[in-house]
């Protein structure tokens, strides 16, 4: 148990951190991430008046995009672990006028809701974070009424998502870090989408149907240093990974992933591209 609150701490840690790079690169990840967030909120079938739930919504998608869709009638409730992100939903939340929508600050292995109090449910790139992704499931699978449905959005295989795979693998290169086990928290957790599927089965989802969604993450950038920067600030394990080499490996790490990241270059732009699922699923 102490093991497992410390390595919870860590990735509570880790992202705090990475809010303040969310608050930066805001404009950037929500233009980027529209597709994937049109897509869930489609999976999901979100309309007017509808209640929406959204589980790690970080610094408020796809809670906004669902709150406009549903409405002055509709409502709208984002979680998410870290107050700092939520922070940040909640002034932009104020800016577009949105009286329809509440953040609260729980941990989504230990969401509690009124039953069947939803009719969705959305948890884009939450789970594979994780160490309990079968309680937020079944947390998930309550909160919605029956026939209502649920969207989650994790990233596919690595060799799919160069933007992530790239400074990962050179990182542990340079760290020497033995490989984490297939079943460990992180961005790749669900990357296989039988596991995926299973998983929504097993909290009682049925009709589980998956999409994939192709984007750039981030959008794209002038080089390819730009775009390290802003993955290594937004991505919580991935700051703190680089964070804890010397300085010179640093430099070295940099250098090696622009390279690699350049690659990529689309005219004048560099795009690392990207590819996530979205599961669907009706209680």
């Amino acid at each position: 148990m102490s093991t497992l609150l410390s390595a919870k701490e860590r990735e509570h840690r880790d992202w705090i951190r990475a809010a303040a790079g969310w608050k930066k690169h805001d404009a950037r990840i929500r233009a980027s991430s529209a597709p994937v967030t049109e897509r869930m909120l489609q999976a999901a079938r979100v309309g007017a008046d509808d209640r929406v739930l959204d589980v790690a919504c970080g610094t408020g998608e796809p809670a906004l995009s669902a709150a406009e869709q549903v409405g002055p009638c509709g409502y709208v409730l984002g979680t998410d672990f870290v107050e700092e992100m939520l922070a940040f939903a909640r002034k932009k939340a104020a800016r577009s006028e949105l009286a329809n929508i509440d953040f609260r600050r729980v941990d989504g292995e230990e969401l509690e809701v009124r039953a069947a109090s939803f009719d969705a449910v959305l948890i884009r790139w939450g789970i594979m974070f994780m160490f309990n992704p079968t309680a937020c499931l079944a947390r998930a699978r309550a909160a919605v009424r029956a026939g209502g449905r649920v969207s989650v959005a994790c990233w596919a295989e690595p060799d799919r998502n160069p933007w992530a795979a790239i400074p990962l693998s050179i990182l542990a290169r340079h760290e020497g870090a033995h490989a984490s086990p297939p079943d460990a928290p992180g961005i790749f957790s669900f990357a296989d989408p039988r596991k995926l599927r299973l998983a929504l089965e097993e909290a009682g989802f049925a009709d589980v149907e998956l999409d994939e969604v192709h984007l750039f993450p981030g959008g794209q950038f002038d080089e390819g240093r730009a775009c390290f920067r802003f993955v290594r600030e937004v991505t919580s394990s991935i700051a703190r990974r680089f964070s804890a080499l010397p300085p010179k490996i640093q430099r070295e790490v940099e250098g090696e992933v622009a390279r690699e990241a350049e690659a990529h270059r689309w005219g004048t732009k560099v795009g690392v591209p990207g590819v996530t699922w979205v599961a669907s699923g009706r209680r």
